[in-house]
């Protein structure tokens, strides 16, 4: 399932020295109650919800950034497959 590829995918990044983090508009109770939930082994920040979706349009959304520089944009559709394919994009 969806989120089952993104922690998949964030672990993976992990073990590769990357940093990885989750950001939302929800508080930080409702954060911790779906870290819980669905396994998400990776810290959750609250922002902006508008600010948010100027980053990402999609719910849920992924962003690969190098250097402060976005190098990359998934809508959850598009989500990449591996590891290998996130690092393709690097």
């Amino acid at each position: 399932h969806g989120q089952e590829r993104i922690n998949a995918l964030f672990a993976a990044a992990s073990a590769q020295g990357w940093r990885t983090a989750a950001l939302t508009p929800s508080t930080a109770e409702d954060a911790l109650a779906f870290r819980s939930e669905h396994g998400a082994d990776y810290p959750f920040y609250s922002t902006d919800p508008t600010e948010l979706k100027i980053i990402v349009r999609s719910n849920p959304g992924m962003v690969l950034i190098k250097d402060g520089i976005v190098v990359e944009k998934w809508a959850w559709r598009d989500f990449p497959a591996s590891f290998v394919d996130l690092q393709g994009a690097d």
